[in-house]
């Protein structure tokens, strides 16, 4: 039988590993060695839960990395059916983890896939129209060259402050945008700006980690502050294609070249942005 390994620090992070006895662990795992009478997938699958997760937590020690306690882990209320019943519910959940998985084997491939339409559908530095284009606009002419500041204008309508904002912020590596949860309540002198939904939001330090999104229709009337600046799109520019557009490494490593900061810092000020070159075909392609 394996042991069950469980790390102590964040416990709410769901990771739990199975290891040989003659392994070794750190002090940052905590050994489970499970007894007769229960089945070990089924434990660990017991271990993964939200009640487990949210119990630990509830105890945990520490407030930037809150580590669950060994005895009181070992406390926590099990409910154990027959062996044979245990391993059905343990295969059921580990056949969901295989196409889990399979799932996630076949988005990685997918989103290869689109890497690469992607160096092939964007026209590549010095070209004027892209290497692939859809057959009804072969015979059409080059893509043109704009600035930003001909489709985007910065929105600054002010809302509440940061005691009282309703806030949004907008993930890394063109993951989207999302409301923004936070344990601390913010100052009521920090100016927020009301943003609607079908704006351009992007984040001026997480600039060169893809920190780009549109607002979705559920967080219409959130707020964000300057460092999270947004814009209204002209209807004559695509909102998605205006998205993959910004997201090609081409583009946001060249603003990050000229930006403001550090290394580790940089910040891309809204003027540095809009003042950036775009290659637009019509509207139709």
């Amino acid at each position: 039988m394996n042991d069950l390994l469980i790390s102590n620090i964040r416990p709410y992070m769901k990771k739990i590993w199975r290891a040989t006895r003659s392994g070794g662990a750190s002090n940052d795992i905590i050994v489970l060695r499970s007894k007769s009478g229960i089945v070990d997938s089924y434990l660990a699958a017991l271990l993964m839960s939200e009640a487990f997760i949210d119990y630990v937590m509830a105890g945990a020690k520490g407030v930037k990395m809150p580590r669950g306690d060994i005895k009181q882990i070992k406390l926590y209320p099990l409910g154990v059916p027959h062996p044979v019943e245990q391993q059905k519910i343990a295969d059921c959940l580990g056949s969901l983890d295989d196409l889990i998985a399979a799932q996630g084997r076949t988005r990685d491939t997918l989103r290869q896939h689109k890497q690469g339409l992607m160096q092939q559908l964007f026209p590549q530095p010095g070209e004027t129209v892209p290497k692939l284009r859809f057959p009804e606009f072969r015979d059409v002419t080059d893509w043109h060259r704009r600035l930003m500041n001909q489709y985007l204008s910065e929105s600054r309508v002010k809302g509440r402050g940061g005691d009282e904002a309703k806030k949004l912020t907008v993930k890394l590596w063109g993951k989207g945008v999302i409301e923004k949860y936070e344990n601390i309540q913010g100052s009521a002198n920090t100016q927020y700006y009301r943003r609607q939904a079908g704006q351009f939001i992007y984040s001026k330090l997480d600039f060169l980690n893809q920190a780009f999104g549109i607002i979705p229709e559920y967080l219409d009337g959130f707020e964000s502050t300057t460092d999270l600046p947004c814009f209204d799109i002209s209807p004559t520019l695509n909102a998605n294609f205006l998205l993959e557009y910004v997201k090609r490494e081409e583009f946001y490593r060249t603003r990050g070249e000229i930006a403001d900061g550090g290394r580790k810092a940089k910040r891309i000020h809204v003027e540095t942005f809009l003042d950036s070159s775009i290659y637009v075909p019509s509207q139709a392609e």
